[in-house]
């Protein structure tokens, strides 16, 4: 019998299950943004057919048309809000549909955002060639780094979720403080500069 035998390091036993861990949170997360793209779409849609109910259709709007504050200024807000409304349902179907997106990735695309992804590629920590291949998620092969790029694509969606939310319910006036909507919407902005407009979109495609 051999007594030399062969011992585990402990660190390539953590780094391994790192690794394994790293490998099916990927898997969740691709199939979170598959199912999260025809969600989103969605969230879209219903929110554009609600804000037209709001200004159309309900009592609350038949009842407030008529009321002095509305006449001096509503009309203008209840216009835009009809146009945001459009806007919204030709998104959610263009998301759902891909075709919009496409054409988001290449409008957004030039704007100077990913300011985190600069920030790795000035850090002495990590390796500048591996962050390079941030930007593609096509172009990761390291779980590790790939389970980076989708903490930054999570980071992006919410940070555009934020945004969308926070123009419907001021566009829609909705019982709620307008400075903390548009100090949202701020944060919702800084965080898209951070993670980029098209880091979360490019896992819709």
């Amino acid at each position: 019998m051999d007594i030399f035998q062969s011992t585990t390091n402990p660190f390539d036993e953590f780094m391994k299950g790192v690794e394994g861990f790293s490998i099916s949170f990927n898997t969740f997360i691709s199939i979170f943004f598959i199912s999260i793209r025809y969600i989103f779409g969605a969230i879209l849609i219903i929110l554009g057919v609600l804000t037209i109910y709001r200004s159309r259709i309900s009592p609350y709007f038949k009842e407030k048309q008529y009321s002095p504050q509305y006449k001096k200024n509503g009309e203008k807000f209840r216009k835009s809000g009809i146009i945001l409304a459009v806007f919204y349902i030709n998104i959610g179907f263009g998301i759902i549909f891909t075709y919009f997106t496409l054409l988001l990735v290449i409008l957004l695309d030039p704007i100077p955002d990913r300011l985190i992804f600069s920030l790795f590629m000035n850090s002495s920590v990590i390796d500048p060639s591996k962050v390079y291949n941030f930007s593609d998620i096509n172009s990761i092969s390291e779980p590790f780094d790939k389970s980076l790029y989708f903490i930054l694509s999570i980071g992006s969606f919410l940070s555009i979720l934020d945004i969308v939310l926070s123009l419907w319910i001021i566009f829609n006036k909705s019982h709620s403080n307008l400075r903390t909507q548009i100090i949202l919407l701020i944060i919702g902005i800084i965080g898209c500069f951070l993670t980029g407009f098209t880091t979360a979109f490019m896992l819709f495609l």
